[in-house]
C-alpha cells in the first residue's frame, strides 16, 4: 500500500453496528481520502412478499435511511463521501464487482466470526475477501483505535527471494502510514520453529560459524526494523507458529490493529492448511489489516 486515497466501507445489515464505516469515516478524514460507502442489497421478490420479507424490506429502508443521513453529516465537515447500493446476496461478490470497475487502495469490512471447517476450509465472506483480491482488507471489531494505542506488524523472513523481501517492506511501508494516521507506534514481530536447523555462514578470516535458527532470524528482523527505525524493545522474535504467536503478543500489547501478510501462498495444500491470516482474525479482539503482495496470486 503506497498510499490511502481511496476507500471501500462496506455497511451491515445491523444498523447500531457500524464499525466499519465509523472507522472509515475516521480514516478518510485524516489522511483526506475518498470513500465509497457499500450496501449490498439482497435480491427481493416484490409480489407474494411473507411478514419476515416485509420486516427485512423496512429494515433495508432504514439502514439506507441511516447511511443518508450519515453521509450528509459526513460531507458538513468536508469529508468526500458518497454511497453505492448493489443488489446481491454475498458482499463478497458485489465487492468483487465493484473492484472491477473501480479502483479502491482499502476495504474495510467488519468481521464476522466464523468456524473453520475440515481441512481449514471456509466459505465465509471475509475469507473470500482475503483470498480472492488483490486490494489490502481491514476487518474490524468493535471499539476505537487509542491516539496512544499499537500497531502490532507480523512479517515472515523465511523466504529469502527478492519478491518476499519487496513484500516486507511494503508491510513496512503500510505499518509506517497507519502509524503516523493514527498516532501510534509500531511493534515489528516475526516467529521461528526452534533449532532443528542450522546456517553455516563464513566470514572473511574465520572459519564457517554455525548459526542457530534463532540468531538467523534476530540479524534478519534487525536489518527489516530499519524501515520504521524502530528501538529494539519494539521489536519481537518469538519461537511458535504465527497462528498462536500473534494473538498472544497483540493480546500483550493490547493493540489496535495488526497487519500483516495475506495470499502468498496458493493452491491445493494451502487451500486445506488455510491462512494465517484468517486463523488469526478468529483469535483477536483488535482489527486485522491484511496486505497482499505484487502480483497476487489466488
Amino acid at each position: 500500500m503506497n498510499q490511502l486515497n481511496n476507500i471501500l466501507a462496506l455497511v451491515t445489515h445491523d444498523i447500531g453496528n457500524q464499525h466499519a464505516v465509523q472507522k472509515a469515516i475516521f480514516l478518510a478524514e485524516k489522511a483526506n481520502a475518498q470513500l465509497t460507502l457499500l450496501i449490498v442489497s439482497p435480491h427481493q421478490r416484490t409480489f407474494f412478499l411473507s411478514v419476515k420479507d416485509k420486516e427485512k424490506l423496512l429494515i433495508q429502508q432504514k439502514i439506507k435511511d441511516e447511511i443518508s443521513r450519515l453521509i450528509n453529516e459526513v460531507k458538513a465537515r468536508g469529508i468526500n463521501i458518497e454511497l453505492q447500493v448493489m443488489e446481491g446476496n454475498r458482499d463478497y461478490k458485489s465487492v468483487l464487482n465493484l473492484l472491477a470497475q473501480r479502483h479502491f487502495d482499502l476495504v474495510i469490512k467488519n468481521h464476522e466470526f466464523h468456524q473453520h471447517r475440515l481441512f481449514g476450509v471456509s466459505i465465509a465472506d471475509d475469507c473470500h475477501l482475503l483470498r480472492d483480491i488483490d486490494t489490502p482488507v481491514m476487518l474490524v471489531n468493535g471499539g476505537c483505535w487509542s491516539s496512544d494505542g499499537h500497531i502490532v506488524t507480523a512479517i515472515d523472513v523465511d523466504d529469502t527471494n527478492e519478491q518476499h523481501s519487496h513484500f516486507n517492506h511494503d508491510i513496512l511501508h503500510s505499518s509506517g502510514i497507519f502509524s503516523n494516521i493514527l498516532g501510534t507506534d509500531v511493534h515489528l514481530l516475526n516467529c521461528y520453529l526452534g533449532e532443528e536447523h542450522s546456517m553455516e555462514i563464513k566470514f572473511r578470516g574465520e572459519q564457517q560459524k554455525p548459526l542457530t535458527q534463532k540468531e538467523i532470524h534476530q540479524l534478519k528482523l534487525a536489518e527489516y526494523s530499519k524501515d520504521l527505525m524502530l528501538a529494539s524493545d519494539h521489536v519481537h522474535l518469538e519461537l511458535g507458529f504465527p497462528d498462536d504467536v500473534i494473538p498472544k503478543v497483540a493480546e500483550k500489547y493490547q493493540a489496535d490493529i495488526i497487519i500483516l501478510g495475506a495470499g502468498e501462498h496458493h493452491g491445493l495444500s494451502h487451500l486445506f492448511s488455510g491462512h494465517t491470516s484468517e486463523y488469526v482474525i478468529d483469535r483477536v479482539h483488535c482489527d486485522v489489516l491484511a496486505l497482499k503482495p505484487t502480483q497476487f496470486v489466488h
